[in-house]
């Protein structure tokens, strides 16, 4: 047989591997950078690259099999090993001696290869198919050369049904079923009696454990009891063990079946892996043993025992120790034996340990109930700026309460009373009242081995650290789906990471369908479509920083019932995201909206304008200068660590903002460039568009919320296409003469390359709306661009203002020279323009001419084109008042 993967090709693989960054140094490769610890101290032999470890043995420990690595590496039997006529199972061969590491000279004539057409009917993949019955009529099969993404399952049973007829007693429950009632055994294996039968699920599962040496049945499923198949041997004193996965849906079959033997009379027990590796994974691990498998039965006697005190015998039993602390029933007890028991025992001439033993350890043995709860240690939490840790646990009650999940500090753990009070606190009636030597005893358990730590983020989206999106039931990562584990966080290459922002969360929804978007583009026109690239775009803000830069904000603004509000709403609940449009930064404090600023990443933070009746006295100032730095992802804001030293924090943005207001923003030229603008009119409403906008308004997050799951899903083909026409789009603004701000062609240039992406996620995308969209975005920079080299509208009208109140009339026709021509300008110098502020409003209010919000014009006044302001607040001599005042000067050419 071909040899299965050459060490060549690992080798390579693990060069090419960009995570690890290993050098070749003779015989290995090293200094390649450890996932766990990240110190450059990994290692694998170029000879036998099996296994890849971190030589920092006592601080990390990490080693990781290939196998696990680069599984795609280790599934092409079907290329390998291809059937032939002489070898018609040479796939299959390859695949259990390879894969799964059996003995195929003991298994001739288990198993046949045959084909299996996937569910998408896209290709047929080889299996390997073992009989159930005798007459080979109803068989399972394991698809080789296969994910689980790709065929939903990856065994299949299927076959003849059942048949008896209507007279047999097990008509109703066994005719027309495939396997229920029955097991697969290894052919040739005889069943006799007083023998040891373990009972597992998988055939896979009873080969490992054959062969290793042990008498098995596979049940196939964890819920079928095999009663047709276990009946002939009833009452032979065998010794059934159920050994199901070590999963809750094992564990709760095993006791059912356990016990439904039981009532027939019956022996039959329990053996638990005590982990997530199935029989066979532990058999490719060389793991089972004769020690190992008596582990697993003790395991299978604590957790089936029927009383408290027939655990505590069963913990003595094979320990022969005299304290501890066990849980019975989702609640602790102290289990605390006499020494005196050995006494006693050699006075009777009793062995200790047998089953004679137990009446006299029952005696002996003391249990006393401390909780009345099961708080099972599951992780620490590691806060990602702080460093703070706080301890997670899964609280299970006795009184049959549903289990919470609960974070408890550092000082909950000190002592038994204030763990008491911790669980008080944090699950209702969960109390402790074990003493400092029970509690000890439960901290060392949870305590004593490596503890799991798992990284905490404060805020909702994508990790740039782990290249994940993080989310709080299910993260993306390359574009594939990552569902929570059971215990709130998602591992992502040795890295365990949950997000603990409780601000945002995100409805499940149906999959995705784009037969809303002809509609949207119906209400919205050309101004929603722009709207809908930028919120495609800011889905993967912190990629496209991170090759450009930066990433533009947009304004959104127009008179009321235009529909901004409408296609916030609407495009929130394409992420998931109900009932929110955005914030009103100016009922806000600063502290509040950084904090807003921090919650998501790769999201937009949407900024809307309050009710501007209210009182501004109470209203918060907010400055749009202020979130300026945010276009290039660095900070907004910078806080204090909790610590004795001078260390400060400055979280980076990583986000998107869009402002939303009636009115235009008024900023900085600077804070100007980097917004991208779309006014939006009632100018494309229609009667069609009347009716279809309450349709679009209608529709739920759970129909649309599809969305985001798309296009995370296409993350790398998204930002491929958008890398390919941004070079384009680039070059087609520069070519226009009337655009010459770098910065405005940049920011537009990115948001039509973003557009350019829309098809791949809306496939009924038509060319027109398209084209309408990139139009539209090049219009706005145009309008943009020409706004920037003209006044703020303010400004313009205080220039009319001033032109009109000037120049001062003449008196009854005639000039005196001596007298100013000015009324407005207080500086001497013909090139220069002085204005005293309040000077000006007094001119305005003597000739009744409407006047200029002051506080408004002075952020403006800067910013002025027509004539350029070279000081503020300058002290000179007015050729007006004949006395010094302080001015802003202009400069006139």
């Amino acid at each position: 047989m071909a040899k299965y993967v050459l060490e060549e090709e690992i080798v390579q693989c693990l060069l090419d591997d960009h995570q690890f960054s290993f050098k070749e140094r003779g015989k290995y490769l090293q200094n390649g950078i450890c996932p766990s610890c990240g110190k450059k101290e990994l290692f694998v032999s170029k000879q036998d690259p099996r296994v890849v470890k971190c030589n920092r043995l006592n601080n990390c420990g990490f080693s990781e099999h290939v196998r696990e690595l680069y599984p795609e590496l280790f599934n092409q039997f079907t290329k390998r090993f291809p059937k032939t006529e002489s070898a018609p199972n040479a796939t299959a061969d390859a695949y259990l001696k390879h894969n799964r590491q059996f003995d195929i000279t003991a298994m001739e004539g288990w198993y046949t290869q045959e084909l299996y057409e996937l569910p998408d009917r896209s290709r047929t993949v080889p299996t390997v198919r073992f009989y159930i019955d005798d007459e080979k009529t109803r068989y399972w099969e394991r698809l080789i050369d296969v994910s689980k993404e790709q065929a939903k399952q990856r065994n299949n049973i299927a076959g003849r049904r059942k048949h008896f007829d209507s007279s047999h007693e097990h008509f109703d429950e066994y005719h027309g079923t495939l396997v229920k009632g029955e097991w697969w055994t290894p052919p040739g294996q005889e069943i006799g009696s007083r023998d040891k039968v373990f009972l597992v699920e998988g055939i896979f599962h009873a080969i490992a454990l054959h062969s290793c040496g042990l008498k098995v049945a596979a049940t196939l499923m964890a819920g079928n009891f095999p009663f047709l198949s276990m009946r002939p041997h009833y009452g032979k004193k065998i010794h059934w063990i159920w050994a199901l996965d070590d999963d809750p849906a094992g564990r709760e079959f095993m006791l059912k079946h356990r016990d439904r033997l039981r009532n027939v009379k019956e022996i039959s027990g329990l053996a638990l892996t005590g982990s997530n590796l199935d029989w066979d994974d532990l058999y490719r691990r060389n793991k089972i043993t004769p020690k190992f498998v008596e582990e697993c039965r003790y395991r299978g006697r604590l957790f089936g025992a029927v009383s408290v005190m027939d655990k505590a015998w069963y913990w003595h039993q094979h320990t022969k120790q005299y304290f501890t602390v066990l849980d019975f029933n989702h609640a602790y007890f102290c289990i605390d034996v006499n020494k005196d028991l050995s006494r006693d025992l050699e006075h009777e001439g009793i062995e200790p340990g047998t089953d004679d033993a137990k009446p006299l350890f029952m005696r002996h043995a003391k249990i006393t109930q401390i909780s009345n709860v099961l708080p099972d240690f599951l992780y620490c939490r590691v806060a990602q700026y702080t460093g703070e840790i706080s301890y997670d646990f899964q609280v299970a009650f006795a009184n049959g309460s549903s289990p919470v999940q609960i974070s408890l500090p550092g000082s909950a753990i000190e002592g038994p009373g204030s763990f008491n009070k911790a669980l008080l606190a944090k699950a209702a009636g969960a109390n402790f009242i074990g003493k400092s030597r029970e509690f000890n005893y439960l901290t060392r358990k949870w305590f004593g081995k490596r503890v799991k730590q798992v990284e905490t983020i404060s805020f909702t989206g994508y990790y740039k650290e782990c290249q994940a999106y993080i989310f709080n039931d299910f993260a993306y990562r390359n574009g594939k789906r990552i569902d929570v584990n059971q215990h709130g966080f998602f591992n992502l290459d040795k890295r365990s990471i949950k997000s603990v922002s409780s601000s945002l969360s995100i409805e499940e929804s149906d999959p995705f369908q784009d037969t809303w978007l002809s509609k949207y583009h119906k209400v919205f026109h050309a101004n929603g479509m722009t709207v809908l690239a930028y919120w495609l775009g800011s889905l993967f803000a912190e990629q496209i920083r991170s090759q450009y830069k930066s990433w533009p904000f947009l304004e959104m603004s127009g008179e009321p019932g235009t529909g901004k509000s409408t296609v916030l709403e609407f495009l929130w609940r394409c992420l998931g995201r109900n009932d929110h449009e955005g914030i009103d930064p100016s009922k806000a404090t600063f502290a509040a909206r950084a904090r807003a600023f921090m919650q998501v990443s790769n999201m937009p933070v949407v900024l809307i304008e309050g009710d501007r009746s209210e009182d501004n006295a109470k209203r918060a100032s907010f400055d749009y200068d202020e979130v300026k730095t945010a276009f290039n992802g660095r900070a907004i804001r910078s806080m204090g660590v909790m610590n004795r030293g001078s260390d400060t924090e400055e979280p980076p943005f990583r986000a998107s903002i869009i402002f939303a207001q009636n009115a235009q923003i008024e900023a900085s030229p600077a804070m100007m460039e980097r917004i991208i603008h779309v006014h939006f009119t009632q100018a494309h409403f229609t009667q069609e568009t009347a009716f279809l906008a309450p349709v679009l308004e209608q529709m739920t997050t759970k129909e649309l919320g599809g969305f985001l799951h798309r296009a995370l899903s296409l993350e790398s083909k998204i930002l491929a296409q958008m890398n390919k026409h941004y070079d384009s789009a680039l070059k087609g603004l520069k070519a226009n003469p009337k655009l010459t701000n770098v910065r405005l062609i940049k920011n537009h240039a990115q948001l039509i390359a973003i557009a350019m992406c829309l098809p791949l996620v809306f496939p009924s995308m038509t060319e027109d709306q398209l084209t309408q969209t990139v139009l539209h975005i090049e219009d706005r920079c145009l309008a943009r661009h020409q706004s920037l080299q003209a006044d703020h509208p303010l400004i313009a009208r205080f220039w009319e203002i001033y032109e009109l109140l000037n120049e001062a009339p003449p008196q009854r026709g005639y000039r005196d020279p001596l007298v100013p021509t000015e009324r407005l300008n207080h500086s001497k110098s013909d090139g220069e323009i002085a204005i005293n502020l309040a000077h000006f409003y007094q001119v305005c209010m003597e000739n009744r001419t409407e006047t200029i919000n002051p506080s408004e014009l002075k952020k403006l006044l800067p910013t002025s084109k027509r004539y350029k302001c070279i000081e503020q607040n300058k002290s000179m001599r007015s050729q007006i008042l004949e006395k010094t005042v302080r001015c802003w000067v202009f400069r006139k050419s």
